[in-house]
Formats: structure tokens, sequence, C-alpha cells
């Protein structure tokens, strides 16, 4: 059984964590205000996850310092970096010992904050193969390798089929040299182009892998705390019905993951997944992460249709009032 930790790094520099800016949403510690660091559910390891446990036999934990830091009652390190060796000094997760280290990047906040992940991994878990995946490593990929030592590969674009062969693999730094979704460091040295690996039909997804989440604590997400008619915190979920975009954003790089090319669950699937996190989960509200939600009006209609439904509501991390509009409808 191959053992893989995911790990989320903090989304804020450790300078704007310690000393926050006047108008920036802060959390109260012993000492004083620490930065609020965001606590949006990782739907793309949920679904690396779930992917994975339906080609493999794998034993999966995630650990998402962004919940961790927020839940601390007090900070006393000098550096994140001391933080992380401090947290994976620990008999758990030395007995542990994961065959595979996925660290999760999508901002360029978190930059350092990966490096310093990986090096605190290398150290404790030496024979790990540490990878990187999401948007910092597909775009910042010849900066990654120029500034540490400690990545074995880095994911260019969506990561489940990637990441599911490598698992399978019996050779699996081979497997990182020969797949062109890998970068290397040798591959980057020789100038080898890369390649998407995108799964088009999306249903082959499973159910998110929520399970593997501190669900409770995601209720920190200040993404919907700002709502105030939201009074039960803990019970909204992130979703994601849909991958790609096809627009030209100057300050978006989510093309370059999830491609321009827009693809969708099915609305079968859409239904099936909600009415899941209604039952079993108690969800009250859907929060939507989809790039381009509004990509196909018809089908958004259809799944406001199916919130209403299932007498749930729905918010949007970018269309909050488009979903409202179309929830009146």
């Amino acid at each position: 059984m191959n053992k893989i930790l995911f790990i989320v790094p903090p989304h804020i520099k450790f300078n704007d964590f310690m000393h926050p800016a006047y108008n920036a949403k802060v959390i109260q510690k012993k000492g004083g205000y620490y930065g609020n660091t965001f606590t949006d559910m990782p739907l793309g390891v949920l679904a690396l996850s779930s992917y994975i446990k339906k080609h493999s036999n794998a034993d999966v934990r995630l650990v998402d310092f962004n919940i961790i830091l927020n839940k601390l009652e007090s900070f006393e390190f000098s550096s994140f970096s001391e933080f992380f060796h401090d947290f994976f000094s620990v008999p758990e997760w030395k007995n542990y010992v994961p065959d595979i280290t996925g660290i999760s990047a999508l901002f360029t906040t978190s930059y350092r904050n990966v490096m310093d992940i990986a090096q605190c991994c290398r150290h404790i878990f030496p024979d790990s193969i540490i990878i990187a995946g999401g948007g910092v490593p597909t775009n910042m990929y010849n900066e990654i390798f120029r500034d540490s030592q400690c990545f074995d590969a880095l994911c260019y674009g969506e990561g489940e089929i990637p990441l599911a062969g490598l698992v399978q693999a019996d050779d699996k730094l081979q497997y990182l040299e020969n797949n062109p979704s890998w970068i290397t460091r040798r591959k980057v040295e020789k100038k080898e182009s890369f390649q998407h690996s995108f799964i088009e039909n999306l249903d082959e997804i499973p159910f998110y892998d929520y399970g593997i989440c501190e669900i409770d604590e995601y209720g920190l997400n200040p993404a919907i705390t700002a709502y105030a008619s939201i009074e039960e915190k803990n019970q909204n979920f992130h979703v994601m019905t849909s991958r790609g975009c096809p627009h030209h954003c100057c300050f978006c790089s989510s093309h370059t993951v999830h491609g321009r090319k827009m693809r969708y669950y099915s609305i079968d699937r859409v239904r099936e997944d909600f009415k899941k996190l209604r039952d079993q989960y108690g969800v009250k509200t859907i929060v939507f992460q989809d790039d381009h939600f509004m990509g196909n009006k018809k089908r958004a209609f259809e799944i406001i249709d199916i919130v209403k439904e299932l007498q749930i509501t729905a918010r949007s991390e970018e269309h909050t009032s488009e979903l409202q509009s179309l929830a009146y409808l």
C-alpha cells in the first residue's frame, strides 16, 4: 500500500501573518493579532485523493496548514520553517513515513512556504518522493528548481492521471523521467517540453474525498463568514462542477492548469454529489469554485434548479451576484 501525504502550505507570507496590514483580515491569538489565512477546501487535493483511491490501494493523509494556523491558540515560532519542522517532528509523522509527499501550490504568496515545507520533508522523510503541483509549479518550475534541491518532480497542469500513474509505477523515479506531464530537473536542463494530461469526462473522477479533511474546521473560511445571513458556518462545502476557462484575462493563469476548453461534470453527477453532501454531511450551503461557472447559461440554470430542489443554498467566490440573481428566477 502506498502512503501519500498531501500538504497545503499557508496561503500567506510569514511577515503578513506576523504583522498584518491595518486593513487585513486578522485572527486573535495569545500575544496579539495575526494575519488570517483563508481556509477554502483544497478541492484539487480532494479530487486527486478520490481518483488515486479508485485506481490503487493507497493510504492518503492531508495536512492543511491554513487550518492549523487558524486553530493555534498561540504562535511561538520565529519562522514558518521552524513551525513546519516542529509539526512534522512528532512520532505520528515520523512513524508514518510517506512514500510520496505532494505539496499543493496554488498561489505565489505561498512560494517561500512551499520551499520550506519541501526542505523540512526532505530532512524528516529522506526516502519520500517529493512532488508539487498546481499553478505555481506549472508556471514557475525554473524558479523552483533554482531555489530548491528537494523536489523529485513537479506536475504540469492537472494531476489525476500523472499521479495515478506514479502511484502504480514499480520504478517511480523512472516513471517521472518518462512521463511528459512530470517536470524534472533533467528535462528542464535539456529544455524538453511538457504535456497536459486532462480527464475529458470529469465524471470519471469519483465523489471528492472530503473525508481526509478536518471538515468542521473549514467553517473558519472568511469567504463564507463574511455573509452575516449564514449562521451555520460549518455546514458549507466547496464544489467544482467544471474545469477550464476560454477567456484571456491578463491577471489569471488558471488556463495553464485546466486549459481553455470547458469541461463539465454531467448534470446527473452534480445532482448526485449535492444530494450526497446534503444527506451524508448535512450541507446547507454549496460554495462554487468553478473558474467559469457561467460558461454555459442553460447548465447554470439547471444547477440552480438542483440547489432549489434539494433545499440548500449556494454561493460562489467568483459569481455571487449572478448566482443570487439566478436563484430568484
